[in-house]
């Protein structure tokens, strides 16, 4: 496992570039590296090595030969590349936090009889789809890499019948040093395999063969030039000519140039499970989930006791919502998600400010049954009309920060005419903490949610032809138990409330606030579009998924631990457009719009099955963003994706294409480590890092 470093050059095309230099000098801003990587159709498979031996790196089993078993947490999110992200949108008004750890306990064993004799790591793996089950893997290594052995000697076998895969290298019939991977997966009539071999024939060149069950690839490459045959249709790139889309950012201190980062955690055990607690709640593994009264400790790696705080649960969680005015002029070119009635459908549509009007630019397509059911945005076209029913123009978009809502009428009643001038209404929202001030009574006109069984009251709309205060559901707020409560009973799931288990309310005013929701033209009348108007209001969200409830710690003197939430950073584009982006922490830029390429030829097309999603553009390297905390940071490029440039096939002339033999599954050897040992001290490694 000491050669990890050396194998995670696997796929050879994946060429170190410099990093970027800018002031200040002699800062992080300037010393800190910039990761790029060729993604390449082909190399589907080597992604897989790739990302395998960067979970095995995170083990440090070198630093534990001999050393005894110890535990492990795997965070999944440092190996996984960025182009699984954004595929498809269901259309869903909550987002997933992509800086939150995901972490994987394993448990490892190094061990080496003699200082000629072979490493060997035996690792007990906990994958999230066995449902806490162990799956077995076992390293050995037996050279470093050499001139006759560029890739050294090793395998690496995991899994069991059904699930099952290997990295291995072995000589050919010419006697050549190849790399082979296989990953095998089946379960009743479903099957999936990728296998892949890969021969170096110099530091810069090389070949290579991949099947991925659905078509297959032969590849050569020099310094130069890069061949690919897919299924026998031939395509040449050049190997310095890219196209970058950049993945992660990095804010600094425009004068410091120091890293901007943020208190998003620390890891806890509960009993002998280990786990983490931030900003966005507490994980533990499997069935370790933890109820209000429970403790937990904060890690130690010391062989001290860390201290214990008491977990405090709600079965949901109140948010509040602060008003933020901005014109349409400012969200030019950025992508608003939609819904456009027809009259008796809804379809999703992404939209686009032009400077007179809203242009349709995709639609939300979904299809397939099963595993295969998914939606993606198709190109539309088109122009969206407003008539007597429109009032206003409600969105969502990551790149304002959740939900915009777009006013369509004058005092008066009539519709306007929208300009760059006019006024839109965007939202920060901050969740609800123990100790914050929040008003006791609460009102509800649109969404409002039954705590009998979770259904909406009824009449419940944008529009009521009766006043605010008689229409209004009264809800509390237990500020003691962290509730909403309707007639004392708590709005959270019942088995009464069948299938509606995951729930969020319409804006939650205050009695003083019910007044301004009347309607212009009629006092009898109730417009609860006009919550959007005021400066806060509230909402409240319940249900089955963690991301539903409000879980804190408290210390010993009965407060909540505070952890820092995401850095709202403003963007200025260069058309002039505002993009209100999240920096939930280092290297983790949340909001830019995407657009998928065709893998095939690297080139724009179409989002649906086989595309690659990539951003809609890149923030220049060195461009400044203003903090919600009105401070200047400067932003650098982490981590980037280059796309080689298609050129002309007699460019690729010099280079011979050869099908490798490839692996088969039968040449997997069963781990055989036996039964996963027990440990009982805290992990040794966290995330990558030895703990001290």
């Amino acid at each position: 496992m000491h050669h990890s470093q050396s194998l995670i050059s696997v796929a050879a095309f994946l060429l170190a570039l410099p990093a970027f230099a800018a002031p200040p000098a002699n800062s992080p801003y300037n010393t800190d590296n910039v990761d790029k990587f060729v993604h390449e159709q082909s190399a589907a498979a080597f992604k897989d090595v790739e990302e395998t031996l960067c979970y095995v790196g995170q083990m440090k089993g070198e630093s534990f030969i001999n050393q005894g078993v110890y535990k492990a947490l795997i965070d999944n999110n440092l190996c996984e590349s960025g182009e699984t992200q954004g595929q498809s949108s269901n259309g869903s008004n909550t987002t997933a936090n992509s800086n939150a750890p995901e972490y994987e306990p394993v448990t490892v064993n190094v061990t080496q009889a003699g200082t000629t004799d072979p490493v060997v790591g035996s690792v007990w793996v906990h994958p999230e789809d066995l449902n806490g089950a162990a799956m077995p893997a076992k390293l050995t290594t037996t050279a470093t890499p050499s001139d006759t052995n560029p890739w050294g000697i090793f395998s690496l076998n995991w899994g069991f019948t059904g699930m099952q895969g290997f990295i291995q290298t072995s000589k050919d019939a010419q006697n050549r040093n190849i790399l082979q991977y296989t990953d095998s997966f089946s379960e009743g009539a479903f099957s999936e395999n990728r296998l892949a071999s890969l021969l170096k024939t110099g530091e810069t060149s090389g070949k290579g063969s991949i099947s991925d069950g659905t078509h297959s690839f032969d590849i050569a490459f020099d310094e130069n030039h890069f061949l690919r045959s897919k299924d026998n249709d031939q395509q040449c790139f050049a190997r310095k000519e890219y196209t970058s889309n950049v993945w992660r950012y990095g804010l600094y201190d425009a004068t410091s140039g120091e890293r901007i980062t943020r208190n998003s955690g620390f890891p806890i055990k509960k009993g002998d499970d280990w786990g983490w607690a931030g900003y966005w709640g507490v994980w533990l593994p499997g069935d370790a989930n933890v109820q209000t009264g429970e403790t937990v400790q904060r890690a130690s790696f010391d062989g001290t006791t860390g201290q214990s705080y008491t977990v405090f649960k709600a079965e949901g969680k109140l948010t509040k919502h602060s008003k933020v005015e901005a014109t349409l002029g400012e969200i030019k070119g950025i992508p608003l998600e939609v819904h456009v009635f027809d009259g008796q459908n809804a379809d999703m549509y992404q939209v686009e400010w032009n400077g007179s009007g809203f242009t349709k630019t995709h639609q939300l397509q979904c299809g397939g049954e099963g595993q295969n059911f998914r939606c993606d945005w198709k190109d539309a076209s088109g122009t969206l009309t407003f008539g007597q029913n429109d009032y206003d123009l409600a969105g969502y978009s990551p790149a304002l920060g959740g939900n915009v809502r777009i006013p369509l009428r004058a005092d008066d009643g009539n519709l306007v005419t929208l300009s760059d001038a006019s006024g839109i209404i965007l939202h920060t929202e901050d969740i609800v903490l123990p100790g914050d001030t929040v008003p006791t009574d609460l009102k509800c006109l649109d969404n409002c949610i039954s705590a009998a069984d979770g259904s909406a009251s009824p009449g419940q709309g944008y529009y009521q032809a009766q006043a605010p205060a008689t229409v209004a559901t009264a809800y509390t707020f237990d500020a003691t138990d962290m509730l909403l409560k309707q007639g004392g009973a708590a709005v959270t799931p019942t088995p009464s409330w069948g299938n509606n288990q995951n729930l969020r309310t319409g804006a939650l005013v205050t009695d003083a606030q019910l007044n301004n929701l009347t309607c212009d033209w009629d006092s009898n009348s109730t417009c609860a579009w006009k919550a959007w108007d005021l400066d806060t209001f509230y909402t409240w969200e319940t249900g089955t998924e963690s991301w539903n409830h409000l879980v804190l710690l408290t210390d010993q003197a009965d407060n909540p631990v505070e952890f820092d939430p995401p850095l709202l950073v403003q963007y200025t584009h260069t058309n002039g457009s505002k993009f209100r982006l999240e920096y939930n922490g280092f290297g983790d830029l949340h909001g830019i719009p995407g657009k998928c390429v065709d893998p095939g030829t690297n080139e724009e097309t179409e989002c649906g099955p086989g595309t690659h999603y990539i951003s809609k553009f890149n923030i220049a390297d060195g461009a400044t963003v203003t903090g919600s905390d009105s401070k200047s940071y400067l932003v650098k490029w982490l981590g980037v994706e280059q796309r080689m440039k298609k050129t002309d096939l007699a460019n690729c002339s010099g280079l011979s294409l050869e099908s490798l033999a490839l692996p088969s599954i039968s040449s997997w050897q069963d781990p055989n480590i036996g039964a996963e040992p027990t440990v009982n001290a805290p992990p040794k490694v966290i995330g990558g890092v030895i703990q001290q």
